[in-house]
């Protein structure tokens, strides 16, 4: 098939098609076809335990409809869902520039405050345990999460915690490959459906080494590989799919893992804090 299929197209070709379908094809159209409309909030994870079939049957299943992968479906059918509505826009939409403040406000302020209490407190002291003891963090991450890293990997850096991430793709499979004892990998994807990410945590972990991972989803491929998991609580956005384009509670996060951290031994971090502040002081009016 040349080209993938929008929603009405699919539900079409689902259909029409039923009959010379394998069994676990027919398990999977089985819920596309009730709840097509749940399937972009789903992980290829969740949709592989509603369906009882495998992860690999449905990246086939959906590659056969013409689709890249499972998330390329997700993305065109919730853009299909959204230009389906008659107005073009949801009910309670903002018409105004306060209006977009006030609302981006509270749905932020929500997420963050979710995502916060939703870690146990136990999980957060072995990561910071992690962090504060490790020779070298390994940061794994693909698009926009890849800025998180370089901004999180500077903060650690004024802590005297050394860490690095890759924007290449093949040095980040390089850099798994070369990771020791006494070095940790952090992973951050929002989907946890990264290719990259997930090939390189693979490599991680066949080292046995210690595995964190910033995810939205508990279940989704990247947690087979994590071994403290830091799963935040991003339900809404400013509009369909807006939560996949911000990484705002994400960073929220990385700003209270550097504050444990820094106060877990402040007399003795407080040294390389000052120090950096004053050598970059040359750079500052």
């Amino acid at each position: 098939m040349g080209e993938y299929l929008n929603s009405v197209d699919l539900l079409l070709h689902l259909k029409s098609n039923y009959e010379q379908m394998s069994v676990v094809e027919k398990k999977i159209t089985d819920y596309f076809l009730t709840s097509l409309e749940q399937v972009p909030d789903k992980t290829v994870t969740e949709v592989s335990d509603i369906c009882e079939v495998s992860e690999a049957s449905i990246v086939r299943f959906v590659k056969k409809l013409g689709f890249n992968g499972f998330y390329q479906m997700k993305i065109e059918l919730a853009k299909s869902s959204s230009q389906g509505l008659e107005s073009g826009k949801h009910e309670n939409d903002p018409e105004s520039i306060s209006g977009v403040v006030e609302k981006s406000l509270s749905i932020a302020l929500e997420n963050i405050q979710n995502s916060y209490e939703s870690i146990p407190l136990s999980d957060l002291e072995k990561i910071v345990e992690l962090l504060s003891s490790c020779r070298m963090v390994y940061f794994f991450a693909a698009g926009n999460s890849i800025p998180l890293c370089h901004g999180f990997i500077y903060r650690l850096g004024r802590l005297g915690i050394k860490g690095t991430v890759s924007n290449v793709p093949e040095m980040s499979l390089i850099q798994a490959q070369n990771m020791e004892q006494g070095d940790i990998a952090f992973a951050i994807t929002h989907s946890g459906d990264s290719i990259l990410v997930n090939e390189a945590l693979q490599t991680v972990k066949a080292k046995n080494l210690p595995v964190i991972g910033l995810t939205n989803f508990k279940k989704s491929p990247v947690m087979k590989w994590i071994n403290y998991p830091i799963v935040t609580s991003v339900q809404h956005g400013l509009f369909d799919g807006a939560e996949n384009f911000t990484r705002l509670t994400e960073a929220a996060i990385l700003d209270l893992l550097f504050y444990l951290l820094f106060f877990r031994k402040k007399d003795f971090y407080e040294k390389y804090v000052f120090q950096t502040e004053s050598d970059q002081s040359v750079y500052s009016i």
